[in-house]
């Protein structure tokens, strides 16, 4: 885990003003320079689709002399940014391959690494210590996500509460110790990040949050595809090198399929539905996405126009399981979205 970030209670005067990046909330009213996406021209929004077909649109802005910016996340977990004219005209595309915040062009500009979201190894993603102003190309270098405050319960009962800056894969972990720095105690579960703020609520009078240090452990989420185990070093989640002799069970509320990988990009999808069973010859490719999460595209060869195709992306929890989404393809716009859970083993 990285350093730690301690802060005394008694000592709030010290506290400085927080420059945190806070997430909008639902229901939070629109800044001057935001759209709601279903409020965009007709042309605007098609074009978005056309370009993006499976963008799930996070923001929308104007932009400085007409136009929108429209950023959203594509199911890879890869941010992309669209610059569109008031008449749909796509102006500008930014990639943000590794889906840490910053676009390819930004990390070129700082020296991180485009392909991974954590350049320095801090767990810190890179966009989030840049939000910050931290560095994100040096691990010493970490964000301040800490502050704390007073305030009194509705029972009137005077409460410390500790506000932790988050982000979507991290796992934070409240602890205490006495005012000399030993005995730190893990204060309840480790609680997942979402980007927003995390509060933690103590009582003040009760001995345990009157006197002493508090700190803020970082860890990654293995269920938010962070790769990490809570700072073991153990991912178990690794996503194999080679699908080559393997076969993936896949299984979602309608139906059972089973994918048979054998060499030279070719295999089968067998389908189980409704008793009855479809096996079809296929050929694929494996795109690695990150330590526990590939993707996998499906093209059929009896596809007489040569335009359907189905993907799959799976996020192993565990050496040989995890969970999926998958969707089919025409002409480039995805269709029948579905998930569920599937193993892997070595074909029979």
């Amino acid at each position: 885990m990285p350093s730690p970030t301690c802060v005394q209670p008694a000592d709030l005067a010290r506290k400085a003003a927080a420059a945190l990046c806070i997430a909008p909330l639902l229901g939070t009213p629109l800044a001057a320079d935001e759209v709601r996406f279903e409020d965009l021209p007709t042309a605007v929004r098609d074009a978005v689709v056309a370009a993006a077909p499976d963008l799930e649109v996070e923001e929308v802005e104007t932009r400085d002399g007409g136009g929108f910016e429209v950023e959203g996340r594509l199911p890879s977990g890869a941010r992309v940014e669209l610059g569109l004219a008031a008449d749909g005209t796509l102006l500008e595309w930014e990639n943000d391959r590794d889906g840490d915040g910053l676009c390819d062009s930004e990390e070129s500009a700082l020296g991180t690494d485009p392909d991974d979201p954590d350049s320095d190894g801090d767990l810190f993603p890179d966009g989030f210590e840049t939000d910050l102003g931290s560095d994100p190309g040096d691990a010493a270098a970490q964000p301040q996500i800490v502050t704390i405050d007073t305030r009194h319960d509705p029972g009137g009962a005077p409460v410390v509460v500790i506000s932790v800056q988050t982000f979507a894969s991290g796992l934070f972990q409240l602890s205490h110790c006495a005012a000399d720095g030993s005995d730190w105690t893990d204060v309840g579960e480790p609680e997942p990040g979402d980007g927003g703020t995390i509060e933690f609520e103590l009582p003040l009078g009760d001995g345990a949050s009157a006197a002493g240090l508090f700190r803020v452990g970082v860890a990654s989420d293995p269920a938010a595809g962070g790769g990490g185990d809570g700072g073991s070093g153990q991912t178990g989640c690794a996503a194999p090198e080679s699908l080559v002799g393997k076969e993936i069970v896949a299984v979602d509320e309608n139906e059972s399929r089973t994918l048979y990988f054998r060499a030279g990009g070719e295999g089968e999808l067998i389908e189980h539905e409704g008793g009855g069973i479809e096996i079809v010859p296929m050929r694929y490719s494996v795109e690695r996405l990150g330590p526990c999460q590939i993707r996998v595209t499906l093209t059929f060869p009896d596809d007489d126009e040569g335009d359907e195709y189905e993907e799959f992306e799976f996020t192993f929890t565990e050496a040989a399981r995890g969970t999926f989404r998958s969707q089919d393809f025409e002409d480039g716009k995805g269709e029948d979205p579905e998930s569920g859970s599937f193993t892997l083993a070595d074909a029979g």
